[in-house]
């Protein structure tokens, strides 16, 4: 049992990464979610329109889930990162992975929120 609170404290950064990450969603109103979706935006854009195309009463709670749902990502980076901290990974091949695992996290968060609400044709109101 201790081991476990030990990786959560090790984790802790992570943590409060999601908090704010989550806080900011919240209180940007979904606007912090479009720097969520730039990075995303070249898988992305293979099947859906730009986002910036997108018009409708579907897209402001799309924007405040995405940034809501992305943060996810953090807590997934970051035991990750335990994982190939206690294997001996370099500091530099962990960041790698952490950075690797946000940005499937945005793609993974984006995708399955314009898959669930986004018209099949593209966007439209």
């Amino acid at each position: 049992m201790r081991g476990f609170f030990r990786h959560l404290w090790a984790m802790r950064g992570s943590f409060l990464a999601a908090i704010g990450a989550v806080v900011l969603a919240i209180v940007s109103f979904g606007y912090s979610s479009f720097l969520v979706y730039l990075p995303a935006s070249p898988v992305l854009r293979l099947f859906w329109p730009p986002i910036w195309q997108a018009k409708g009463p579907w897209l402001w709670p799309v924007l405040v889930a995405a940034g809501i749902l992305w943060p996810v990502s953090f807590l997934a980076a970051g035991i990750l990162d335990e994982i190939l901290k206690s294997r001996g990974r370099s500091r530099g091949l962990r960041r790698l992975a952490y950075v690797a695992v946000l940005w499937l996290g945005a793609v993974a968060a984006w995708g399955f929120l314009l898959h669930v609400n986004a018209a099949p044709d593209g966007f439209r109101a």
